[in-house]
């Protein structure tokens, strides 16, 4: 077994595997983005969870491109569902906030995208904003209902399934 793994690390070292990642997000300047704001823990934190959940996202949405394309995206501003508001003081000088989802605080982001051939070639490429002033107005499946990104994913399923779905 031991020189089983040794002559896969050896062949692996010779003839590198190369992983082409089917899509890649930039996040442009998030400290002025209009709302990611966290209601407990660290902002540092949420962002990033929110910014891992999105990328995983994009890369699920680029897998419906054919395997020769890359999706890139620069996003430059994010709204998320809902607002933060101050709640109630549970005890001393500890207020904990909550994030109350209106029909009027929608769901926004802004960015741009790029889809490119093996060779780098742009194929598509635009600036896109969307937002979802019926985001509760439409049927909330259980996935949605579930995941705090829910409304944002959905408004990015729903593009990409309009520009790319021929």
């Amino acid at each position: 077994m031991k020189r089983f793994k040794v002559l896969v690390l050896s062949l692996l070292t010779i003839f590198p595997i190369q992983v082409f990642a089917d899509s890649s997000v930039e996040w442009s300047n998030p400290e002025n983005y209009t709302d990611v704001e966290a209601i407990d823990g660290s902002q540092k934190k949420f962002e990033k969870r929110v910014f891992k959940n999105l990328e995983k996202h994009f890369a699920k949405l680029s897998k419906r491109l054919p395997d020769s394309q890359k999706l890139y995206i620069k996003v430059e501003d994010l709204d998320l569902a809902g607002r933060v508001l101050p709640g109630n003081a549970s005890g001393l000088n500890n207020f904990r906030e909550n994030r109350i989802v209106k029909s009027i605080d929608y769901p926004k982001i802004k960015f741009t995208y790029r889809v490119t051939d093996v060779n780098e070639q742009t194929i598509s490429s635009g600036n896109v904003e969307l937002k979802d002033l019926a985001f509760q107005n439409k049927i909330r499946t259980r996935q949605i209902a579930r995941d705090y990104l829910g409304y944002e994913k959905r408004l990015l399923t729903d593009w990409f399934k309009k520009k790319f779905s021929s």
